[in-house]
């Protein structure tokens, strides 16, 4: 379908305005051009241009052998279906990419996903705090549940294989940066996956806690301590 070329992809990503959506939505969450935010090891730190660029868009199409757009179904969670999808999916038709937005329960729409039947879809991921875990488990070519155990699209680019696994054997920080800012490069290119925004976090901790939030937005209860002397009672 039209997803397998690079060129709709990209025209996806030009045709998203990720600061309008968060603004409509209501969501709690920051812009982001690349598919880890600066929080996260690997982040590239040299930017592009500003999205949205919808002419672009339509000429990507065009050249894609879509001038006059198409029709696609974007599963996401029902949760987000209306708050998200929507104005989402009124982006999208304004350079002719014509989603109906089909929102599903989780545990059904994580079942299509992992049998591989959701061609088009909306999800969050929880990064551990190295853009590798990303590349792994949801880029990298299918290998048995080792690299690409969420690989949900099928996506598969041995150039992009390489990379991530040389990534896998350097620990010195340096050099293990410059491996995975080029494997973000050869992503940012192919868009895979399309980042739209990074979800934020607000937490309420009484003042007699110790509480610092993880980047990946888990909550360790072992992590959590008294700030000072127990209280009584």
């Amino acid at each position: 379908g039209p997803l397998t070329k690079r060129d709709v992809r990209q025209a996806i990503y030009w045709a998203i305005d990720p600061a309008e959506l968060i603004e409509r939505s209501g969501v709690e969450a920051a812009p982001v051009d690349q598919i880890v935010p600066p929080s996260v090891f690997g982040y590239l730190p040299e930017r592009g241009e500003a999205r949205p660029r919808p002419e672009h868009a339509r000429r990507l199409l065009r050249r894609a052998g879509y001038p006059n757009g198409f029709d696609v179904t974007l599963e996401m969670p029902e949760a987000f279906a209306e708050s998200v999808g929507a104005p989402l999916a009124e982006q999208l038709r304004r350079v002719g990419v014509r989603p109906k937005v089909e929102g599903l329960s989780w545990p059904r729409l994580a079942e299509r996903l992992h049998r591989r039947e959701s061609p088009f879809f909306s999800v969050g991921w929880s990064c551990n705090g190295d853009a590798s875990h990303i590349f792994e488990a949801l880029l990298h070519t299918r290998v048995g549940e080792s690299y690409g155990a969420s690989n949900f699209g099928d996506y598969s680019n041995p150039d992009l294989d390489r990379v991530v696994e040389r990534a896998s054997t350097i620990l010195s920080p340096g050099p293990r940066a410059e491996v995975l800012h080029e494997a973000m490069r050869i992503a940012l290119e192919d868009l895979p996956l399309i980042p739209i925004y990074n979800r934020k976090r607000t937490y309420g901790v009484d003042a007699r806690v110790r509480f610092v939030p993880r980047l990946n937005g888990q909550v360790i209860l072992q992590e959590i301590s008294w700030a000072g002397a127990r209280p009584a009672g």
